[in-house]
């Protein structure tokens, strides 16, 4: 993910909050796409400085498009799981985080368990029964929105955000214990 500029950082279970509520403030984010009803939703918002807007999404996207697309800075998603050999998030959005949120906002900030990590996609699908029942909708992530559509010349963020930030939460041991 690094060699297509997404900035990964590593904490363990207590610590992410203050991490990434701390790289957050120092790159200037005022409004953030945050569903404070899942554990790390509330975790995140507990720790975010009080300069940080957690906005939950929580009207239809035609009722707040224009001040979505204009002024919300980042998204916070929790991934489902991850791919390692791709370097590759794979988030199962919900009502609470839908797509827009790691689609629209310029930074797209994810998190994801280092126990939910896999080798593969075929190792993900059948670690995580994909088969018995997938979600009617799956993105898979792995780094920023990138074209060269215009005269061939790279750009970030023309479809999607400009930036990723990837948190990896080593629960390894906790999940061991």
């Amino acid at each position: 993910m690094t060699s297509v500029r997404t900035e990964v950082m590593r904490s363990d279970v207590s610590g992410w909050p203050a991490l990434l509520a701390d790289k957050l403030a120092q790159a200037g984010v005022q409004r953030m796409l945050l569903d404070q009803a899942t554990a790390e939703g509330a975790a995140l918002h507990a720790a975010l400085s009080p300069s940080v807007q957690a906005l939950p999404f929580s009207q239809p996207l035609e009722a707040w498009k224009d001040s979505l697309f204009s002024t919300v800075d980042a998204g916070f998603t929790v991934a489902r799981s991850g791919i390692a050999a791709t370097g590759t998030l794979v988030l199962a959005p919900d009502a609470g985080t839908p797509r827009t949120v790691s689609l629209v906002p310029p930074l797209h900030v994810a998190l994801v368990y280092a126990s939910n990590l896999h080798a593969d996609l075929h190792s993900a699908m059948h670690a995580e029964h994909w088969s018995d029942g997938m979600p009617t909708n799956l993105v898979l992530v792995s780094g920023p929105s990138k074209t060269s559509d215009i005269q061939q010349t790279l750009a970030y963020g023309a479809h999607g955000p400009r930036a990723l930030w990837v948190v990896i939460v080593d629960d390894v041991l906790e999940v061991q214990a």
